[in-house]
């Protein structure tokens, strides 16, 4: 009889943060938010994968 293994560890979760730059925020501003973001995710336990910054015109 074949015996079953089974992967016990823990599995690390994902992140891929997207901010967005609008008219009343600065660069630096979006750039602190994630930042902050990103620590939030590595305090649960994540990891962040990928930043993704959008500008909006309005």
């Amino acid at each position: 009889m074949r015996q079953k293994y089974y992967d016990t560890a823990v599995k690390q979760e994902r992140a891929i943060l997207v901010g967005v730059v609008t008219a009343n925020e600065t660069e630096e501003q979006e750039k602190e938010y994630l930042e902050e973001l990103e620590f939030l995710v590595e305090t649960a336990g994540g990891n962040t994968v990928k930043h993704f910054t959008q500008k909006l015109q309005r």
